[in-house]
């Protein structure tokens, strides 16, 4: 009796942890998406780095440690005490190089983001494509061995040739050699996109989702389109950040040539004879002006403004080309669905009736099954 409630508390365990690792039967993009972002090395590393640089601007802000010595002598002990304090605004371009450099590595792990869900995207509705073309290419070839057959039976009964009864077999094989492309071609996707979420390559792995989906409710001008693109494109945004931070580093770097001044105060016993003084040091920059950071810094900042100025043309040119596209297709898309598809299937249907009847020939039906 014990054993088998062991043995049924086992299996029970077994099954809750085994549907613990289900994955959904069929996935959306969004599903698809969250579970890639998860699984993504990329985004991982990138965000360590987000998190490396908060240590680096919680230590920018930072003051200088103290210093403290003594002096043991024959004749004198003394205790010194001594702090180091910047030149004004030292401090203050620090934390301003490490904020920015914290908002860089938020953007290019926001920028990854945006680059892995356009990928998936991309993939996601190729495979949804994919099936209405393998669903396409099934019917072809549904018709084509169907007219394979009618060319058969004429033949047996000596109404066509050799040649036409080849003609047709090859249609046929062209047919096959379509659906099996395509059927790899989907396959192939979805292997990428498990790969992606880090799912099981051999299991069952299916997707749902309306392929026109991301065409409908759209009516923003280019404009607009545009407005909405200098504001919150990644791209945009690094390099406007990396233009700033290039600002800091250079007043950090004039500001490196300022010295820092230290003040001590040093109490003891000299000569048996108590003893105080006040130290107040400061170095002199005779020799080092840092002449050449500042060159370094002055040209790294224009090179970032240049960046920044063809970053805006190339987001520009990006958006105005994609939004042409967009509407091209689109046109095309409705100009096809909402006539010329109809008007092809009437008239496939009225060369497979003339064929039939013998009216049409064969390589008169294989082009009218094409176009």
């Amino acid at each position: 009796m014990k054993r088998t409630i062991f043995s049924f508390l086992f299996t029970a365990m077994l099954l809750i942890t085994q549907s613990s690792n289900v994955y959904p039967q069929s996935w959306t993009l969004n599903q698809i998406i969250n579970a890639a972002i998860s699984n993504s090395y990329e985004l991982k590393s990138l965000s360590d780095n987000i998190n490396a640089g908060r240590g680096l601007r919680q230590q920018a802000d930072v003051p200088l440690n103290p210093q403290i010595g003594t002096t043991i002598g024959n004749v004198t002990q003394e205790i010194e005490f001594s702090q180091e304090f910047e030149y004004p605004g030292k401090r203050e371009a620090r934390i301003g190089v490490a904020d920015e450099q914290l908002e860089i590595e938020k953007i290019k792990y926001r920028l990854a983001k945006v680059i892995l869900q356009k990928k998936i995207a991309s993939i996601f509705y190729g495979i949804l494509y994919d099936q209405k073309i393998i669903e396409l290419y099934e019917g072809n070839l549904n018709m084509s061995r169907d007219f394979l057959n009618e060319v058969k039976n004429k033949f047996n009964m000596g109404y066509t040739g050799r040649v036409n009864l080849i003609k047709a077999r090859i249609e046929v094989l062209r047919a096959k050699r379509l659906l099996n492309s395509a059927i790899q071609k989907e396959v192939s996707n979805k292997v990428n996109l498990r790969i992606m979420i880090g799912a099981d390559t051999a299991s069952n792995f299916e997707i749902k989702g309306n392929l026109l989906e991301p065409i409908f409710n759209f009516s923003l001008s280019i404009d607009s389109l545009l407005k909405i693109a200098y504001k919150n494109s990644p791209l945009l945004l690094l390099h406007k950040h990396s233009e700033t931070e290039a600002k800091y580093e250079l007043n950090k770097t004039i500001l490196s040539s300022k010295p820092n001044f230290n003040i001590g105060i040093v109490g003891g016993i000299e000569d048996r004879e108590k003893a105080f003084a006040l130290n107040f040091q400061m170095p002199l920059s005779l020799w080092d002006t840092k002449e050449g950071a500042k060159t370094d810094a002055l040209f790294k900042l224009k090179s970032s403004d240049n960046q920044l100025k063809n970053v805006y043309k190339i987001v520009e040119q990006q958006v105005t080309t994609s939004y042409n596209e967009y509407i091209t297709n689109y046109n095309n898309l409705k100009l096809f669905r909402d006539s010329l598809l109809e008007e092809s299937k009437n008239t496939v249907n009225l060369a497979q009736e003339a064929f039939k009847k013998g009216s049409l020939n064969l390589l008169e039906l294989i082009d009218a099954q094409r176009t």
